[in-house]
C-alpha cells in the first residue's frame, strides 16, 4: 500500500489510532474499503508483492502510530513460527467475513438496513452499557461508516442525523450513545429484509 505516495513495501502494524484503505474512484471520489485499528496487520503485498498498489492509499483518520516489518523479513517469521501464520489465516479469514457480509448485505438490504447492522456490530463488538445506553467511545466518522457499508457519506449523515432525531442516539463528537430504543428499531427494521 502506499502513504503519502510513497509505495512501502513493509507489513505495518497499527500500533494506536485508525488508518483507512482508501480508493479514488474515476470521479475522484474516495471510498474507504477497510479500517485498520490497534493491533491489525496491515500486509496486502505479502503474499503478491507484484500486485499494482498504485490504486490504493492508506489515510490515517486519526493520529496513529504505525510499527513497519520489512516484507522479508516478516516473511521469515512466518515460515519459522507457525502460530503466526495460523495468526494471519485467522486474519484473513476474519477480513474475508466481513467482505462476505458486506456483499451480502448489499444484495439484500437498503442503506439503512446496512446501517442498522454496522451500529449494532459495533455496540457488541466495542460497546459498553452504560445507564444511559450503550456507549461506544471511537465512533468512526460518517466518512469511515459510508464506506464500510457501501454508500455515500451525506447517506450515512442523514440517517445519523434522523437517528438522532427519533432519539435512538446521540453523537458527542466521536463518542456514540446507542439508546435502548434503537436496538427494538433495529429488530423491527431487520425482521423487514
Amino acid at each position: 500500500m502506499e502513504l503519502g505516495g510513497r509505495w512501502l513495501g513493509a507489513v505495518m502494524l497499527v500500533v494506536r489510532g485508525c488508518v483507512c484503505a482508501v480508493r479514488r474512484t474515476d470521479s475522484s471520489r474516495e471510498l474507504t474499503l477497510e479500517t485498520f485499528r490497534a493491533g491489525d496487520l496491515l500486509m496486502d503485498a505479502l503474499v503478491n508483492p507484484d500486485n499494482d498498489p498504485s490504486s490504493d492509499s492508506l489515510v490515517a483518520a486519526e493520529t496513529s502510530v504505525l510499527l513497519l516489518f520489512p516484507r522479508e523479513e516478516f516473511s521469515a517469521v512466518t515460515r519459522t513460527c507457525p502460530e503466526v501464520a495460523l495468526a494471519l489465516a485467522r486474519d484473513f479469514e476474519r477480513r474475508l467475513s466481513r467482505v462476505k457480509a458486506l456483499a451480502w448485505g448489499l444484495a439484500t438490504s437498503d442503506v439503512e438496513g446496512r446501517l442498522y447492522r454496522l451500529l449494532l456490530a459495533m455496540a457488541c463488538d466495542e460497546g459498553e452499557v452504560g445507564a444511559e445506553g450503550t456507549i461506544i467511545a471511537h465512533f468512526p466518522t460518517q466518512r469511515d461508516l459510508a464506506g464500510r457499508i457501501g454508500a455515500c457519506r451525506e447517506t450515512v449523515s442523514r440517517i445519523v442525523a434522523d437517528l438522532a432525531r427519533q432519539g435512538f442516539l446521540t453523537l458527542r463528537g466521536r463518542r456514540l450513545t446507542l439508546m435502548p430504543g434503537f436496538f427494538a428499531a433495529a429488530r423491527v427494521a431487520e425482521a423487514g429484509y
